[in-house]
């Protein structure tokens, strides 16, 4: 049987921050290109397959207070260094989910107000790259206390029923949205082949640049074509034993093609 989501669990992650609360409505989409390659003589249309893009267009309330909506996406308009984005229609509930992510630069932030409705605001963010789905590897509300050398995330298979590995590369997210740490936290998404069900050993797929005590961050690490990935993943989170705690969403997408 089908398993439906309802609309107002989505959680819409931006750089640092979460969106959610003054959002009510999220669309990722991805399109592509079809050049036409009809020629004389011929009695039907025939196209290839051209140049993939992708956006994430948002709608929601105004807020202007320090810190809310309006000073985050003011801040963002123009700038040069692409954004991690992440819509989460499931509410990133449980690890294994799936979630929409895209690196992205905003085009369009516009606000409408009028006599008889909250005074609302529009965004458009342009992708530097594909809408692409992919699994929640940790949670973002899930506060990790630092008193290990290393933590370690829960398995994930996510390309069920295959058991082979993918070669089409892919990109991993991560957000740490709030710190308190005294230590640096470096963070890296580990793979394993398929052992009968469960994963064999794990090896390091790909490491974000590590994130000093206190500080927060935002990084898509991409993998290029022809990089192998193995079946099942998992996050570890690796830092000196201090005190503190810190927040983040980690997530994996892989290439299609």
């Amino acid at each position: 049987m089908p398993t439906f989501t309802h609309g107002r669990n989505t959680k819409v992650l931006y750089g640092v921050t979460d969106l959610s609360s003054y959002l009510k409505q999220a669309n990722p989409s991805v399109t592509i290109d079809t050049p036409e390659t009809t020629s004389f003589g011929s009695t039907v249309k025939t196209y290839v397959t051209g140049i993939g893009d992708g956006k994430i267009s948002c709608a929601g309330m105004f807020d202007g207070g320090t810190g809310a909506i309006d000073e985050v996406l003011q801040a963002a308009f123009g700038q040069a260094a692409p954004v991690p984005m992440i819509v989460a229609p499931q509410g990133l509930a449980a690890v294994g989910e799936r979630c929409f992510m895209l690196n992205t630069l905003q085009s369009n932030y516009s606000l409408t107000a009028q006599v008889s409705d909250m005074v609302g605001i529009s965004a458009d963010f342009q992708g530097s790259g594909f809408v692409k789905t992919g699994p929640v590897l940790h949670r973002l509300s899930t506060d990790q206390d630092i008193t290990s050398s290393t933590i370690t995330g829960t398995s994930v298979q996510d390309i069920l029923p295959s058991v082979t590995a993918t070669t089409h590369g892919g990109f991993g997210v991560l957000m740490v949205q709030t710190n308190s740490t005294n230590q640096t936290v470096t963070c890296s998404i580990e793979h394993a082949p398929d052992s009968t069900g469960s994963p064999g050993t794990w090896t390091q797929l790909l490491a974000f640049t590590a994130v000093t005590a206190a500080s927060t961050s935002a990084e898509i690490v991409s993998l290029p074509a022809g990089t192998s990935v193995n079946p099942w993943l998992r996050v570890k989170f690796s830092q000196t034993t201090g005190t503190g705690t810190f927040n983040a969403h980690v997530s994996f997408a892989r290439n299609a093609f």
